[in-house]
């Protein structure tokens, strides 16, 4: 798998890993999951912002279930949902030269 630059348009589906600074309520700085929505949100200005889905290891260090504010934005599990500005996310895609048959497989920066 490769990460691409945060500055290519992501759609829902799209596997991620957020960055984010770590503090004393969250040792966890680097977070995987899926993009669950795209764009504006009520709770704050800007249209590029993102919620994700939190998977494997990040499950469980989300903010919400995809509903802030009494919206809703996507439905996940309690804790696995987060919203974060587009520039704190690298798209995770399936490096061209990885078998899809092989049962390892390599990460890069792009």
């Amino acid at each position: 798998m490769s990460t691409m630059s945060s500055k290519c348009k992501l759609q829902c589906r799209d596997l991620v890993t957020i960055k984010r600074k770590p503090t004393s309520c969250n040792s966890k700085a680097i977070l995987h999951g899926k993009v669950a929505h795209v764009g504006s949100v009520s709770f704050a200005d800007g249209d590029d912002w993102v919620g994700v889905e939190l998977s494997g290891e990040s499950v469980g260090w989300g903010k919400n279930n995809g509903t802030v504010c009494g919206v809703e934005y996507f439905r996940c599990a309690r804790k696995n949902g987060l919203f974060v500005r587009q520039d704190a996310i690298s798209r995770i895609t399936t490096s061209p030269s990885v078998s899809s048959s092989s049962s390892s497989s390599s990460v890069g920066v792009l």
